[in-house]
């Protein structure tokens, strides 16, 4: 039991260190950028707040997860230990390339390649909710960012204006509240399934320590993808990012729908990319039109950014299966 419990929690520990490094750069980045806070400032505002989301409201998600996808996760410490140490793996190699990854769909692809090889009973209508999910996410943040981008620019119609120190309180509280619905979400998808091995409260603890040291560490890498490749946040812009993802991940929580800041902050900056352009451009030009305008880096990005989502259930799916079959044949 004392060897299970030290697996579980290393691998908890392993996946939430990359998730800070992934998901939690996101939500620092802008902050940092737009030079409202220092980083290490910014990472501390983000892990304590993480933390709190975790400890009011990651009961829900930690329940879906944990044992609302497949039927023998809670009693299987081998697929609890596979599970985290697959999504581990795939967050690790992409935080390492810079690629934003969703964390939820890496451990959700996770479990199901398990079920799918220990012949669980899964329970196929939550998966297709939470992956519904997954394609929504980035569209609902995408166009809320758009209209509260809209009705903000009728007051601040001016660049100056969007660039002005007056949103740095604004962008300060926006990242600490999609920091709450990064840990009351997100941070429990990967906690609800340790949770069956490992006592929840000790993993909030430690695993918000863990998620701040991947910040430090590698979060700069995938800031620059998520903020700054994909198109300029400037404070206003930045705010508008962090608040809308924020109350998209905040809806699925009520909805009991496991999800990611990742897809969330990546939609909403869409979003901004989307509206300028629209903005800027009198003649209104069709969307297909925009786009054979955006410069070919962006475009690599943005294609870089949507295989990433794509391959991350697959690939994460795949590896568990093959992990566990492994190990049961030695």
């Amino acid at each position: 039991m004392v060897l299970e419990v030290i697996l579980v929690g290393a691998a908890t520990l392993f996946l939430l260190y990359f998730m800070g490094g992934n998901a939690a750069g996101h939500i620092t980045g802008p902050l940092v950028g737009c030079r409202v806070l220092k980083f290490k400032k910014a990472v501390i505002f983000s892990a304590v707040s993480v933390f709190i989301g975790a400890l009011l409201q990651g009961h829900v998600i930690r329940a879906v997860v944990g044992k609302g996808i497949v039927s023998n996760l809670q009693v299987d410490s081998l697929g609890v230990t596979i599970v985290l140490l697959s999504a581990a793996v795939w967050v690790c190699l992409a935080t390492i390339f810079g690629w934003p990854v969703s964390i939820s769909q890496s451990t959700i692809g996770a479990i199901i390649g398990f079920g799918l090889v220990s012949q669980a009973a899964i329970n196929w209508p939550r998966v297709a909710t939470i992956f519904g999910g997954v394609v929504l996410n980035p569209i609902f943040a995408a166009v809320l960012t758009m209209l509260i981008y809209a009705g903000l620019h009728k007051f601040f119609p001016s660049d100056d204006a969007e660039k002005s120190s007056m949103w740095s309180i604004p962008l300060l509280l926006s990242t600490i509240y999609a920091s709450y619905t990064l840990g009351a979400n997100t941070f429990n998808s990967v906690v609800g399934v340790a949770a069956n091995v490992v006592r929840a409260n000790w993993l909030l603890a430690a695993g918000t320590i863990a998620l701040g040291l991947g910040i430090l560490i590698f979060g700069k890498k995938v800031i620059k993808t998520a903020g700054f490749e994909v198109t300029h946040l400037n404070p206003m812009t930045a705010f508008i990012v962090q608040l809308s993802g924020a109350l998209v991940l905040h809806g699925f929580i009520y909805l009991g729908i496991p999800s990611t800041a990742t897809l969330a902050v990546i939609g909403s900056i869409f979003g901004v990319g989307v509206f300028r352009k629209l903005k800027d451009n009198v003649q209104k030009q069709s969307v297909v039109r925009l786009w054979q305008a955006m410069p070919s880096q962006r475009k690599s990005t943005i294609f870089r950014i949507l295989f990433s989502w794509f391959v991350t259930p697959l690939f994460v799916a795949g590896l568990a299966a093959v992990l566990y079959i492994l190990i049961k044949i030695i």
